[in-house]
């Protein structure tokens, strides 16, 4: 005894138009993580920049060039540390866009 069963599936694509939902809507949030992510993506080549810095700049070796790649872990380490006691409350976006602002100034500068 043969049974055929006819199965429609069909499939509506909702969650990629909530995706850029947001980022059309032309909202300061919109604008905040579009410079996050521009500082972010043009100014973290600075990392490569490092063995010019210290060979041609600060006349480091490489152990001058091992402590500079390590002092990014070692900030991210105390700032993981002092956000554990003391952790972000208010205005949690506007001190992110300042943070990733100042990272960018002190970075041009």
């Amino acid at each position: 005894m043969n049974t055929t069963e006819t199965v429609t599936v069909t499939t509506t694509n909702i969650m990629y138009p909530n995706i850029f939902a947001g980022l059309l809507a032309g909202t300061v949030v919109s604008l905040a993580l579009i410079v996050m992510l521009l500082f972010a993506v043009i100014l973290a080549g600075a990392t490569a920049l490092l063995p010019v810095y210290a060979r041609d700049i600060l006349h480091v070796g490489a152990q001058g060039l091992g402590l500079m790649r390590a002092a990014p872990a070692l900030g991210a380490a105390i700032v993981a540390l002092y956000l554990v006691f003391r952790p972000l409350r208010h205005n949690v976006g506007a001190k992110m866009l300042g943070a990733v602002i100042l990272f960018g100034l002190a970075t041009i500068g």
